[in-house]
């Protein structure tokens, strides 16, 4: 796990702020890892490629998570690490996006809304 996630997550519980997972892997071997990590409690819904049928950047992954969460696209925030699949797949239904940076990214075309380098940011 990364520095600062856990912090984050605890800081984005305290402010009533919902945490989702949109992965493109088997929903058993995520929620084995969300519990191996200890961020269970942090998390209020799972979204993986399995459930919706789809890879990321397909929207169904997206509007999925939407209609968990029970919000609209302009009251999210897409953190993700890979800008065809998290960056592109949000932006295409008019989600704000953050690029988690920590290496370089092939697709140059795509444009974050927003680019951090570690969980603090």
């Amino acid at each position: 796990m990364f520095d600062g996630v856990k912090e984050t997550f605890q800081w984005l519980e305290s402010n009533n702020i919902k945490i989702g997972i949109v992965t493109n892997l088997t929903t058993y071997v995520q929620i084995r890892k969300i519990e191996y990590l200890g961020l269970s409690e942090y998390i209020d819904f799972l979204v993986t490629s399995q459930e919706a049928g789809y890879d990321k950047p397909h929207p169904a992954n997206f509007l999925l998570a939407l209609h968990k969460a029970n919000l609209l696209a302009e009251d999210v925030i897409m953190v993700g690490d890979d800008l065809a699949s998290d960056i592109e797949g949000a932006q295409a239904l008019g989600i704000k996006s953050v690029l988690y940076e920590f290496g370089k990214q092939e697709n140059v075309k795509i444009v974050p809304d927003y680019t951090v380098n570690n969980f603090e940011e």
